[in-house]
């Protein structure tokens, strides 16, 4: 049995694509954010992450060397911390929302497996 799921492929970008807008719309207009006074490293205030400052200037060595933390979860820090400097929290959640919301629509498109209701 073959499922024709092309036809979810505009709905979930759709999707995905509205929901980045609205979240940049509502922090860059309205103010509304996830950050929260965590102190100076946020990023290394979770569980069994590297220090945020020693993922901005020496990220590879770190990870070579804390080999027994999550060296994905760093490499993933590492990044966001290259890419978007201190707003990598913000750009984690807004990224992680798309992706659920794109997920969803997969989901239901394929429950009913009516690309319409997805929509």
């Amino acid at each position: 049995m073959t499922h024709d799921h092309d036809m979810l492929k505009r709905p979930t970008v759709i999707v995905g694509t509205v929901h980045v807008a609205v979240a940049v719309l509502y922090w860059v207009v309205l103010g509304v954010t996830i950050v929260h006074d965590f102190g100076p490293d946020k990023w290394g205030w979770f569980w069994q992450s590297v220090p945020t400052e020693l993922l901005r200037t020496r990220a590879a060595e770190s990870l070579w060397y804390l080999h027994g933390q999550p060296p994905l979860w760093n490499l993933l820090g590492a990044l966001l911390i290259k890419l978007f400097g201190s707003l990598h929290m913000q750009a984690l959640h807004i990224g992680l929302g798309a992706a659920i919301a794109c997920f969803c629509v997969q989901i239901v498109g394929r429950a009913t497996r009516s690309p319409g209701v997805a929509r």
